[in-house]
């Protein structure tokens, strides 16, 4: 990636770039996290012979 802003300035031009870069990389993966945390699901419940059963659904 720096290879592409090499020319871009000078090398306190081109770090800023990254840690704006960077930011935006953390914002998304914690976005995503909170989707995969909200998708989770959990149902226990019990059937018609008394038995206790499970359904649970987590993302990959």
């Amino acid at each position: 990636m720096t290879t592409v802003f090499d020319d871009a300035g000078t090398a306190e031009h081109v770090e800023r770039i990254v840690r704006g870069w960077r930011r935006v990389d953390r914002i998304a993966e914690a976005k995503q996290s909170t989707q995969r945390h909200r998708s989770r699901t959990l149902h226990v419940y019990q059937d018609e012979d008394g038995v206790r059963r499970s359904h649970t659904r987590t993302p990959a």
